[in-house]
């Protein structure tokens, strides 16, 4: 397979070194068979279609065309560019210009939506022809797990994609997905009408991820709970500033959190939330949600400092809803963080796979309480997945998708809290000050400012008592607020005192 891989960097301008030897088995066995690849998020599952057609040339002396199916946008938008002259998109407004390579068969790849080549006569007529019938034609499902989640009321299109066997026969169906269930694999097969298929998967549980499982506590009104979260990540991140590691804080449930998300930091932050001049693109923490998916403008903003190395970009956390995921080059998260659980294990999976994809160590952790695993939304297995206290969570994870504990016998350094109970440490915060314990810090603050006639405005009181947990620190008082060190030392031991008495209550 070498000489093909250096062919396919001839061609498209890429430096892989070699294939993976499941890239490879899954190459070797579309050409014969239907293959379902279940492989992690950032392994690589597109080359195994993009070098297709050079094996077929190479191997077979044959010419292949490759038809994708993907669900969104950007991710047909960065495989063009990838591929180049090679590749066109089908639509329904189609150039004359590319109408006709498509006729002719002039491309070695098709990408499209489900919704642009269904149920299409013309289209189905132009794939009926010599141009096409004389080649290998490979059929390949991206995202293939959306065949099952979306299939009944978000895209039902998704269903029909079994269409395409009878209006092209011979074709393999090659689905990639990162996470399907055994049952998934089954209703997959169905669905698509699959035939001598071979399954191609490893365990979804990337081994350079660590999983941490921390009890959020139930507290009223219920955005405390949320305090609990989001506070101390970002009062961690107004400490650390450009060193802060890249990071998603997933809400799920109600998009709701993701606002509430933001309105927390922009009062933890306050001018924090900017790394330099207070525009948009310099934003230290954004959300991202349905409607944003919408909007190029900050859509592109967001996914450009995404893709931007961490040093240099000013993105340090990104509060999402499920939106944000398939398509983003989220080469640089290390933390992913559930202020909330997901509804499935597939989709928990899926949200912590963006973490680590450069290879590096990096951190899921899943906030959770009995609130939560009550919504009728959430599956049994994230329930007893959350309630979990003895079993190893990435035996957990893996034997929910069909692979045993396959993964007790892997030699993972920093595994699970299970594991090593000391992963948790660092995730169990202080519950958040109710207005009450923070009226009595602020009016500590205020007498003492009154008695030694300090000018600081109000504002700035505010802020030492509502982030009182960052403030017990005089450093910071210094750095924010530019009071002598005197007054920041005394300032420091009345919130330390207070706080004290708040958390012995």
């Amino acid at each position: 397979m070498d000489n093909y891989v250096k062919l396919y960097n001839e061609e498209f301008g890429m430096d892989i070194c070699s294939l993976k030897s499941l890239q490879e088995r899954a190459i070797n066995s579309i050409i014969k068979n239907d293959v379902i690849c279940m492989l992690p998020t950032g392994y690589g599952k597109s080359l195994i279609y993009e070098i297709l057609p050079i094996v077929c040339r190479e191997k077979l002396k044959r010419d292949a065309c490759v038809i994708v199916l993907e669900p969104l946008n950007v991710i047909i938008q960065q495989q063009m560019l990838k591929l180049g002259s090679k590749a066109l998109t089908l639509s329904k407004n189609m150039c004359e210009t590319w109408m006709k390579r498509l006729e002719c068969g002039d491309c070695s790849y098709i990408f499209c939506h489900p919704e642009n080549i269904i149920g299409e006569k013309n289209i189905y007529t132009i794939l009926s022809k010599k141009a096409y019938s004389s080649k290998l034609v490979f059929i390949v499902v991206d995202e293939a797990h959306c065949v099952i989640q979306w299939g009944l009321e978000y895209r039902p299109i998704y269903r029909e994609i079994k269409q395409l066997r009878s209006v092209l026969p011979h074709a393999n169906i090659l689905a990639l997905t990162a996470t399907l269930s055994l049952q998934g694999q089954k209703e997959l097969q169905k669905y698509l009408l699959m035939r001598n298929t071979d399954i191609i998967a490893t365990p979804p549980s990337k081994d350079n991820i660590s999983l941490i499982v921390v009890p959020r506590p139930f507290i009223t009104p219920v955005q405390k709970t949320y305090d609990y979260v989001f506070q101390p990540v970002f009062l961690e991140l107004k400490k650390k500033g450009q060193d802060f590691p890249l990071t998603i804080i997933y809400c799920s449930g109600s998009m709701d959190w993701v606002g509430y998300g933001i309105e927390v930091a922009w009062k933890v932050l306050g001018d924090d939330m900017y790394a330099g001049e207070k525009k948009t693109e310099n934003q230290r923490v954004v959300m991202y949600h349905s409607s944003i998916e919408k909007g190029d403008e900050v859509k592109k903003i967001i996914y450009t400092n995404l893709s931007t190395n961490p040093s240099e970009s000013p993105l340090k956390i990104v509060i999402a809803t499920i939106a944000l995921g398939m398509g983003a080059d989220l080469r640089h998260v290390s933390q992913v963080i559930h202020a909330g659980p997901p509804k499935s294990m597939e989709a928990y999976i899926q949200q912590t796979g963006r973490a680590g994809r450069d290879g590096t160590q990096a951190t899921a952790v899943l906030f959770w309480n009995k609130s939560d695993i009550g919504r009728p939304d959430v599956t049994q297995a994230v329930k007893d997945y959350c309630r979990n206290c003895d079993n190893c969570r990435r035996s957990l994870i893996d034997s929910y998708f069909g692979f045993g504990s396959a993964s007790s016998d892997k030699n993972v350094p920093i595994c699970c809290d299970i594991c090593d109970s000391n992963l948790k440490n660092d995730w169990l915060f202080t519950p958040p000050l109710n207005s009450l314990q923070i009226h009595a810090i602020r009016t500590a603050i205020q007498s003492f400012v009154k008695i030694q006639k300090i000018q600081i405005s109000s504002m700035c009181v505010e802020s030492l008592a509502s982030n009182a947990s960052y403030y017990v620190n005089a450093e910071n008082i210094l750095k924010e607020f530019k009071l002598s060190e005197t007054i920041a030392n005394a300032l420091s031991s009345i919130i330390s005192q207070l706080l004290e008495i708040q958390i012995s209550k």
